[in-house]
């Protein structure tokens, strides 16, 4: 079935969210893979997500087909929201993000809105109160560190970069806040001229964050 038709059989199943969504799903590849139109993708898999908001494969197709169409606040919310239903940070997810970002505006872009995303789904951000899901400390640490290292070494803004390191040792129970994390929110200002200062960290902080998530929130 065309994409046009698998609409139109979406809208008429609106009765029954479930088959919507799976029609919405089915557009949102032929858009994708056969029309190769990524915004109209991104707009049928969205369709699908709100129909079934906990859809991981609707999830990771949002978070793939916005990047493509350079939609990064969309990117980064599908994304981190997907890590957060799977409990565990995606190393995946983060190269679908970073793949698609072609210059400084775009890390940029990508960048603060992952932050926001962070903000918003651990109660930071005004408003998060309304938020249905929470994202553990742990992940939200190694998040903030990619943010830190997307605005290092690709959208040349060390200030930022030091912002959302300092967000990340913010992120550490007062018994973790020691010489270490001190170390990580001043790493976007040492030795600037080097690419790799933050990957250390980054390594480190991914590593961590592979366990399951409410794992991670009692370890720390």
């Amino acid at each position: 079935m065309a994409a046009a038709g698998l609409g139109a059989a979406a809208e008429a199943a609106a009765s029954v969210p479930k088959r919507a969504a799976e029609l919405r799903m089915a557009q949102g590849h032929a858009l994708e893979e056969q029309v190769k139109d990524a915004a109209a993708a991104l707009e049928a898999f969205s369709h699908a997500l709100e129909l079934d908001p906990e859809d991981l494969p609707a999830m990771v197709a949002v978070t793939r087909t916005a990047a493509k169409a350079g939609n990064w606040p969309a990117a980064a919310r599908a994304a981190g929201q997907a890590m957060v239903v799977r409990e565990r940070f995606e190393p995946s997810l983060i190269a679908e993000l970073e793949s698609h970002a072609t210059d400084a505006e775009s890390w940029t872009a990508l960048a603060r809105g992952l932050a926001s995303v962070v903000a918003s789904l651990t109660g930071v951000a005004e408003g998060a109160a309304d938020e249905k899901r929470h994202m553990p400390r742990g992940l939200a640490q190694s998040l903030e560190m990619v943010v830190a290292g997307w605005y290092r070494d690709h959208a040349n803004d060390l200030d930022a970069a030091e912002q959302a390191a300092r967000r990340a040792v913010d992120l550490r129970s007062d018994q973790a806040r020691g010489p270490r994390a001190a170390r990580i929110a001043a790493a976007p200002r040492a030795r600037a001229g080097a690419r790799g200062d933050l990957e250390p960290h980054r390594r480190a902080e991914r590593a961590n964050a592979r366990c399951p998530a409410r794992s991670c929130d009692g370890g720390h």
